[in-house]
């Protein structure tokens, strides 16, 4: 008992840093991206420990049979960072290391050095959020993100657009972790910008393009989903940050409200620097902002409600030994909920504006008695 309770511990700590490569990043990304709405939500497939452990044990004894499958040593790393064991997830990557050389050299991408690269970028980052989490008044040493940065940045550089360009955002991170009080203001990343000088715009829209970003929503929202960072109120405050200044103020003010209840329930900022933790963006042009305030408490109810349905779902048929992997037909009497239908724009434009419109009939109406009264008085002087 004691060793499964720290195993449940072990997976509710904030995994906040990375783009990882198995069986089932690729099945996400073929299915598409989800929208921010839903990520801030936890509308997206999440896994109890009993799938990861099962799927560990297979594909171990399947490379004890044929150690040159390259994948399962992809799917054993990846169960282990899942399972909160960045050590052996760093050191399944060592064992496939050894056998890389037998992937043909024009390999189309995503290639195995490539997803090695990724990997073991991920789990040292992993490793060193892990270490920070555990004892959060001090820093951890830095080895573990040096070596993530360069191990991400040469993953990038043999594939750019893997993830669909979402690693960078992974090495931005990792790199605005690293940066120091001093460095700051000459910052090129422009995550350190957007922080240290939050976009206040009503109409200009255009920041993240100008600064070579125009896709971040999508890059930190793939982190979240994809990366573990559903426990990360720093990864929440960022997208807050990219959401508003894409303009999108009503899913920036859900993404922040998000970042809140994550720090409320003690989960802090993992930057070494109290300078560079992400502000609340400036969200007061939110049109009647209680009324996204309960659509969010809504979406997260609703996303609850499924995580919990799916993990039932899913340990049911985990129990009596069957698993996604072996069997095809495992999600057949699975039957998807509806996501909740947002609030409608026009009635929130009405109620929010409903004083303006009334005080601009009053004044119409007063304008044209006026005038009626002024023409019958002209009408009446007239010889």
């Amino acid at each position: 008992m004691p060793r499964l309770t720290l195993l449940l511990i072990t997976l509710l700590l904030p995994t906040q840093l990375g783009c990882i490569w198995d069986r089932d990043t690729l099945a996400s990304e073929i299915a598409g991206r989800q929208d921010a709405i839903k990520v801030i939500a936890g509308w997206f497939d999440r896994y109890p420990p009993q799938y990861y452990l099962m799927r560990l044990e297979r594909v171990t004894a399947e490379l004890e049979k044929d150690p040159t499958n390259l994948a399962l040593y992809d799917d054993a790393a990846v169960a282990s960072d899942r399972l909160g064991n960045p050590d052996a997830a760093i050191a399944w990557m060592k064992k496939k290391q050894a056998h890389l050389h037998l992937e043909p050299k024009d390999a189309p991408q995503p290639n195995h050095h490539y997803r090695t690269l990724a990997n073991l970028g991920t789990f040292h980052a992993h490793r060193w959020v892990k270490a920070r989490l555990a004892a959060p008044a001090e820093v951890p040493p830095l080895d573990d993100l040096r070596a993530a940065e360069q191990l991400i940045a040469q993953a990038i550089t043999e594939n750019p657009d893997a993830h669909f360009g979402r690693e960078k955002y992974q090495l931005m991170m990792i790199q605005w972790l690293l940066t120091e009080d001093v460095e700051m203001e000459s910052s090129t990343n422009p995550l350190v910008k957007l922080i240290l000088t939050p976009v206040d715009n009503d109409k200009d829209t255009g920041y993240l393009a100008d600064e070579g970003i125009p896709d971040a929503v999508d890059g930190l929202s793939g982190m979240i989903e994809l990366g573990s960072g559903w426990r990360s109120a720093d990864l929440f405050n960022l997208l807050a940050l990219c959401l508003h200044a894409e303009g999108r103020s009503q899913p920036a003010l859900m993404a922040w409200i998000r970042s809140t209840d994550l720090r409320e329930s003690g989960i802090p900022s993992i930057h070494p620097s109290k300078n560079l933790i992400p502000p609340r963006p400036d969200i007061a042009e939110v049109e009647d902002p209680e009324i996204f305030k309960t659509f969010y408490t809504q979406i997260t109810e609703a996303a609850d409600q499924r995580h919990q349905s799916r993990t039932a779902y899913l340990l049911a048929r985990l129990d009596r030994g069957e698993h996604p992997d072996t069997h095809p037909d495992f999600w057949n009497d699975w039957k998807e909920p509806a996501f909740p239908t947002p609030p409608s724009t026009t009635a929130i434009f009405i109620k929010a504006n409903l004083r303006t419109l009334m005080v601009g009939i009053f004044v119409f109406t007063g304008l044209m008695l006026t005038l009626r009264r002024f023409l019958r008085a002209r009408r009446t002087a007239t010889p």
